[in-house]
């Protein structure tokens, strides 16, 4: 790839640049320091002389669109899948956490119901198409860097296949040895403990 350099010390290719890279500023509606981030603008300001690249430049208009726009661009990994958790809407407790692929995110979108990606099964799956727990959507929330995203659900029943509220009913200990020097610890029988009760009987919603 071939990488054109500017001088943002010569006015002339700065011109080129605000001419056709930051229309935004001709207008005067965004200020230097929003396009350019302030360390720049600071060393334009103060009239030193600083080279920088056209990729550099479509670099930081990326991450400022990804970090402070309103266009919802969610970052995939390399797997294709991106991290959803589900909490429920009225408590605000964790439910379970989930992956989706894009055609997962998509239907989720478009039905106003989660449907997740299965990394074992290798297929999507609609959340209670087999318990009838379903989780209705009332809010996608997608942070600073759009590859992690948090759904806010309304549900009637357990989310958990093995019968409880939340996929998350054990915690560690306090004081586990796993916890100690900042070094993981051999597991050891235990170090957990529940912190809920199951809400419903699997074996008899799941059976077929």
């Amino acid at each position: 790839m071939r990488l054109v350099f500017f001088d943002f010390g010569s006015f002339g290719n700065f011109h080129f640049l605000k001419k056709h890279l930051f229309p935004q500023i001709i207008t005067g509606k965004t200020p230097l320091d929003k396009i350019l981030g302030p360390r720049f603008a600071k060393r334009l300001q103060n009239g030193n002389p600083l080279t920088t690249t056209i990729w550099e430049t479509q670099q930081m208009a990326a991450k400022q669109a990804i970090e402070e726009g309103l266009e919802f661009i969610p970052k995939f990994g390399d797997n294709g899948l991106i991290l959803a958790i589900a909490q429920d809407a009225k408590t605000s407790q964790v439910l379970m956490a989930a992956y989706m692929n894009r055609a997962a995110l998509d239907l989720t979108i478009q039905t106003g119901y989660a449907t997740y990606f299965s990394r074992s099964r290798r297929k999507l799956w609609k959340k209670g198409e087999e318990s009838g727990h379903l989780q209705k959507v009332e809010q996608i929330l997608v942070d600073c860097d759009q590859d992690s995203l948090i759904l806010k659900v309304i549900v009637d029943a357990g989310q958990c296949h093995v019968g409880y509220q939340s996929c998350f009913y054990r915690a560690l200990k306090k004081g586990s040895p796993r916890l100690r020097g900042g070094k993981l610890a051999p597991a050891k029988a235990g170090e957990l403990e529940f912190i809920a009760e199951k809400v419903y009987d699997p074996e008899e919603t799941y059976k077929k």
